[in-house]
């Protein structure tokens, strides 16, 4: 598995040595190796830290920087693999976008029906609505004028429960 994830890029001393090199394609061959190393190393001190903040653009970048940089690859079978960390910052990034969808949605719906709300609420302002009781019959139902309509009268029944519309 580690073949795969980091493959050995460095040739050994004896064959250098053997084909009358002078050990400068070696260290070159080395400085590679490591600055590669410090390059996955950078990326995923970048993918942990963009997963600890949640940040959508850092996570894109570390997602960038980490595919870029050994964090993903192919096995010789043709199956795809990546590390952990990359698996992990693609799935949070996945869901602080729908997580953002969602709260916009939230607030759009919202703002439509505090609209909706205001124009209900000067909509029925515009109506005389009388608060006071007409008046009382000897059952004990009291009696309300509501609104501009003058010839439907609202009855509430003595127990407080039921109202009825009649006509007058």
């Amino acid at each position: 598995f580690l073949a795969a994830v980091a493959p050995a890029v460095c040739a050994s001393a004896s064959n250098g040595a053997e084909n009358g090199d002078d050990g400068d394609a070696e260290a070159n061959e080395t400085s590679e190796g490591g600055e590669r190393k410090r390059k996955r190393t950078e990326a995923t001190d970048k993918l942990i830290a963009a997963i600890e903040t949640r940040d959508l653009t850092a996570l894109k970048a570390a997602i960038e920087m980490a595919e870029k940089h050994g964090h993903q690859g192919e096995f010789s079978d043709g199956r795809l693999w990546c590390t952990d960390e990359l698996r992990a910052a693609r799935t949070m990034l996945t869901q602080e976008q729908q997580r953002q969808v969602r709260t916009a949605n939230a607030a759009e719906l919202e703002s439509k029906m505090m609209k909706i709300t205001r124009a209900h609420l000067a909509k029925v302002s515009a109506f005389n609505i009388r608060e006071d009781v007409i008046g009382t019959d000897s059952l004990g139902r009291r009696y309300r004028k509501l609104g501009d309509d003058a010839s439907r009268l609202w009855v509430e029944d003595s127990a407080g429960g039921g109202v009825s519309v009649g006509a007058c």
